[in-house]
Order: structure tokens, then sequence, then C-alpha cells
């Protein structure tokens, strides 16, 4: 079962047969849409989404019709985005979320290609390392 209700994050309940009474507890909070299409326009489902403000930290990922909901957000707040998915680039982009007047955002991904390697330093293999691709401006 799922409890939905006007300002609160939505709460999945397992019901079970020989329980009858349920203690629920909801995250107050607005909810806002991030849709997330390909380059062509096309919906990208499976997409990671995460966000943040502050010390709020949230993640979900996109439906089959590319959209995340992002749930226990602030009347308004200033998120940060980060949206990444399996043969697209990375895309971190800032939000400026209002319950009222912004609660819908779209973010288009760029189709990329894998990059496959090993890093070294001297001749040996360096392990855990974070490589950034820049091309034209853009974070890869």
């Amino acid at each position: 079962m799922t409890v939905i209700t006007d300002k609160f994050a939505p709460k999945d309940v397992a019901l079970v047969s020989d329980k009858d009474l349920y203690k629920i507890t909801l995250i107050e909070g607005a909810m806002g849409e991030l849709i997330v299409n390909d380059e062509s326009g096309k919906p990208v489902e499976n997409a990671i989404v995460k966000f943040y403000s502050g010390t709020f930290r949230q993640t979900t990922t996109t439906g089959t019709d590319g959209v995340a909901q992002l749930f226990g957000l602030k009347e308004t707040m200033s998120l940060v985005l980060n949206v990444t998915c399996k043969n697209f680039a990375t895309q971190n982009q800032n939000w400026a979320f209002s319950s009222t007047d912004d609660n819908t955002k779209t973010i288009v991904l760029v189709a990329t290609k894998g990059l496959s390697g090993t890093i070294k330093f001297g001749d040996k293999a360096v392990m855990g390392c974070k490589v950034l691709l820049y091309q034209n401006g853009r974070n890869y």
C-alpha cells in the first residue's frame, strides 16, 4: 500500500495478514518532477537522479516515461541535480525549485560512447581513479 497526501512524501507500507494497526511516519515536504529526455526528445528510463541542498540529499530513478519524482522538498529551495545514465554524459545542473511556480524541470542527456583503459603511474596500475573528460568546454 502507498500512502499519498498533500504536502508529504508518499510512503510505501507492506501490509501483513496478522497485523491490523500500523504506525506510519510521513516526511513533510513538496514534490517536484524532473523530466529526463535524450537529444531527440525521447524519455530516458532508469536515469539515476541525485539531488541535494545543504545536508538534504536524496536519490531516485526515472521511470519508463523519463520522469523522476522528487519528494520532501521545501516550498522553495535551491537544488543541485546530478543525472547519470549508461550511454549518456552526466548532467549537473542547479534548480531554483518552487512548489507553486517552478515544480517541473527538463534535462536533456547527450548520448556518449564508452571508454575503457588502464591508468598507470610509472609502470603500475592505479586503482580507484576518477577520470573527468572535457571537450569544447563540456564535462563528460
